[in-house]
């Protein structure tokens, strides 16, 4: 009977370790992110196609950034290394989004709403939040705007 229970306690535990670390793991890797934004082979003469795929990749990044850290407790050693890689990414977005089309306005607006979502999450993970933000609303604004930009920029 005993030896029965603890086979019963063991199987549990391996559904419940199943459901709860690996079955989001198997869904982080395999999910397509939201939306895709690469320049195609024909985009790279407009000069707001760098700043779009930048921002996009910047955007990308976040989202993994998030829900990596979204389920738990975060270690602060590990939150700075990996928070410092996408702060850097949407820097150098920022930076990229220098021409003067409309397409390049609207995708260095993206680049600053990305920004308000970084340093809302940093303050979150870092304990220093005094409020929150809608980030899913911010995140629909980044994703709104990527798309006005490469409409405006023709693809």
């Amino acid at each position: 009977m005993l030896s029965k229970l603890v086979s019963f306690a063991v199987v549990m535990a391996l559904i419940y370790f199943a459901l709860t670390r690996g079955l989001p793991w198997i869904q982080e890797q395999f999910a397509p992110t939201a939306r895709s934004y690469e320049a195609t082979e024909g985009d790279t003469s407009d000069p707001a196609g760098p700043c779009i795929e930048s921002v996009a990749h910047a955007n990308d990044s976040l989202g993994q950034l998030s829900r990596r850290f979204s389920g738990g407790p975060v270690d602060a050693d590990e939150w700075s290394t990996a928070s410092w890689d996408v702060e850097s990414e949407i820097r150098d977005a920022e930076m990229t989004c220098t021409c003067l089309s409309e397409a390049c306005r609207k995708a260095s607006e993206a680049a600053g709403e990305l920004r308000t979502m970084y340093s809302q999450f940093d303050s979150m993970a870092r304990g220093t939040a005094t409020g929150y933000g809608n980030p899913a609303r911010n995140q629909e604004r980044v994703f709104q705007l990527l798309d006005e930009a490469r409409s405006l920029a023709g693809y």
